[in-house]
């Protein structure tokens, strides 16, 4: 005779995987100048292609603390996270980063 599991134990033993998918961080630390340290953090989705990626953490107030405006800063964040390219690659990450401020300068 076979049993069913009740739902909710069911949802129990199913969680841990779900919470795999919601939230997978690319993270890198780039030291863009003496004064101020960027992390590099976005949000993965669960699907291959860059869906839903977008900057999370302290991502774009780190870039508003070098004197980038919240546009300008998230502009950077955003196009750096939706790269195909860089998913996956802190240190590709870092390079586009310093390169975009680099490009566009606080301020400018």
């Amino acid at each position: 005779m076979t049993q069913m599991l009740p739902l909710s134990a069911l949802l129990i033993a199913l969680a841990p995987f779900a919470q795999a998918h919601q939230y997978q961080p690319a993270t890198a630390a780039s030291k863009t100048n003496a004064a101020h340290v960027v992390q590099i953090s976005c949000y993965r989705g669960p699907w291959v292609e860059t869906i839903w990626d977008h900057p999370n953490g302290t991502f774009v107030p780190d870039l508003m603390a070098m004197g980038y405006s919240r546009v300008d800063a998230t502009r950077i964040a955003n196009s750096i996270c939706e790269a195909s390219e860089l998913v996956g690659k802190p240190e590709a990450m870092k390079a586009a980063l310093i390169r975009a401020i680099a490009e566009t300068p606080p301020g400018s």
